[in-house]
């Protein structure tokens, strides 16, 4: 294990609020050695800032990513209820009293901040919840999470698709990536002046399994508490398309609209991979102001 990765997980162990702040350090060097985080040049074309700026930005970027990694060891090395003391919610009541009675619920993980973090805030609210997202590793069986990843192509996508119906209809939960939903990446929309891609498939989860779709998303902020849980407004599916394309063209639009706000504020906390993926698709250009 490398000196820097050992430190990590030492503090991690033994000192987690501290193995954050370590995480920043990390995350600056690892940035500037070109290991981790995006290219100063994408920040600055994607979020349209000067230089110095777009480098500022680059860096917070890698060094959330590094403190991702150590919330995800916290918590598979402490447990849940270790993770969740890091945790605060700005709780949409209704989304909790869904869950808790029964009633069929679709969380949409927007690419920010601790993505573990919003697994974290819905862990025990639900007897069953199907994380639909392309998710290799982490505690989910533990925490009473069944991963449903769309590999496959379209076969494996309509696999998990249906899964996560299933489990809608049973009075169950979904998270969906917004980034990894079941279907192909067929879906491009408009998107802070650039152009997003994103999969099909969103719609037409909420109308086969009667649900409503709560954008979430978990920033970093600072204090004893230092992720902060927020839940968006309900958006519910059009009932003004028959066609299940136009469907979910109109709630990824939707959804991608009530996401917008939330990187604008927070560029820092962007996923990697979802910017390059943003500054590379076709037709991508400079955000609006």
């Amino acid at each position: 294990m490398a000196p820097k990765r050992a430190v990590l997980e030492t503090l991690v162990r033994v000192r987690p609020r501290l193995a954050f702040a370590w995480a920043d350090v990390e995350g600056r060097l690892a940035w500037r050695l070109g290991r981790c985080g995006p290219a100063a040049n994408d920040v600055q074309r994607f979020f349209a800032v000067g230089p110095e700026e777009a480098r500022s930005i680059a860096i917070r970027i890698a060094s959330t990513r590094v403190r991702n990694r150590a919330f995800m060891r916290l918590a598979q090395m402490r447990g849940l209820e270790a993770a969740r003391r890091l945790v605060q919610v700005d709780a949409n009541n209704e989304v909790a009293d869904r869950l808790r009675s029964g009633e069929p619920t679709i969380v949409v993980s927007l690419p920010m901040g601790c993505r573990v973090g919003i697994a974290v805030i819905f862990a025990g609210l639900s007897r069953s919840g199907v994380i639909l997202a392309d998710i290799h590793r982490g505690p989910w069986s533990r925490w009473g999470f069944e991963l449903s990843a769309p590999r496959g192509g379209d076969a494996g996508g309509a696999v998990a698709l249906k899964r996560a119906v299933d489990v809608l209809r049973d009075g169950g939960w979904v998270v969906a990536g917004l980034d990894g939903q079941a279907g192909p990446v067929d879906q491009r929309v408009d998107f802070l002046g650039g152009t997003l891609e994103l999969r099909r498939g969103l719609g037409t989860l909420a109308r086969l399994g009667g649900a409503p779709v709560y954008p979430v998303h978990a920033l970093w902020t600072s204090g004893s508490r230092p992720i902060r849980g927020v839940v968006g407004p309900a958006i519910a599916e059009s009932p003004a398309f028959d066609d299940s394309d136009a469907v979910d063209r109109a709630m990824v639009v939707r959804v991608a609209e009530a996401m917008a706000e939330t990187v604008r504020a927070t560029p820092g906390q962007c996923d990697t991979r979802f910017l390059e993926a943003c500054v590379a698709a076709p037709g991508a250009s400079s955000p609006e102001p």
